[in-house]
């Protein structure tokens, strides 16, 4: 399984448009398990939809 946590924030404050901004004590997490494999299996390949999601947005 491959989790991903990302902390939640809030923008667009007042007369601080797109300069002000709040972090919350929130979290979002999403979660990926391959059908057919156990959930604690760390294996991830260059073809996984979740290695493909982190090339496009710019990961190394």
């Amino acid at each position: 399984m491959i989790r991903v946590s990302v902390p939640a924030s809030t923008a667009n404050l007042g007369a601080g448009f797109d300069t002000l901004g709040l972090a919350l004590a929130l979290r979002f997490e999403a979660g990926l398990v391959q059908p057919g494999r156990a959930a604690d299996a760390r294996t991830c390949d260059a073809h996984h939809p979740a290695m493909v999601a982190f090339r496009k947005s710019g990961g190394t």
